[in-house]
């Protein structure tokens, strides 16, 4: 009666029947349940500390994203505050962010127009003009 149930393969030798195999050695049986269950305790550790790191980037990213909010908050109530208008463009010169005050100074195309955006205050002549580019090709 074999120990641990295999397959034989006409490519490995295994003798004639009738002769020892290993699969009837309890050393050998022990040895791999052994090195079965150390994989299987090291994938568990490994899955666990994976787990863990993964909530610990989770709770990061949530602080993160508070401190974010409350750094918005600030600058919105500092502007508000002054009386600023303001608005933070990407890279393409879309727009992130724009408070009231700036809306009531510039409104939406729909309100004024139609007029193009791109072209900034005094069409495009002036300090404002001036400095477009200089972070980014012009269009």
């Amino acid at each position: 009666m074999r120990l641990i149930p295999h397959y034989t393969l006409t490519i490995v030798p295994h003798g004639a029947h009738g002769e020892f195999h290993v699969a009837f050695d309890p050393s050998y049986v022990a040895a791999r349940v052994a090195l079965q269950m150390a994989m299987m305790l090291l994938t568990a550790h490994f899955v666990s500390r994976l787990a863990d790191q993964s909530r610990a980037n989770e709770q990061g990213l949530a602080a993160a994203a508070k401190e974010a909010r409350a750094g918005r908050e600030l600058l919105e109530q500092a502007v508000s505050n002054t009386g600023t208008g303001l608005r933070v463009l990407d890279a393409t010169f879309r727009p992130l962010l724009a408070n009231d005050q700036w809306r009531r100074w510039f409104p939406p195309r729909e309100r004024r127009g139609g007029r193009d955006r791109r072209r900034g205050v005094g069409g495009g002549r002036g300090p404002a003009g001036d400095t477009r580019g200089l972070c980014c090709p012009p269009h």
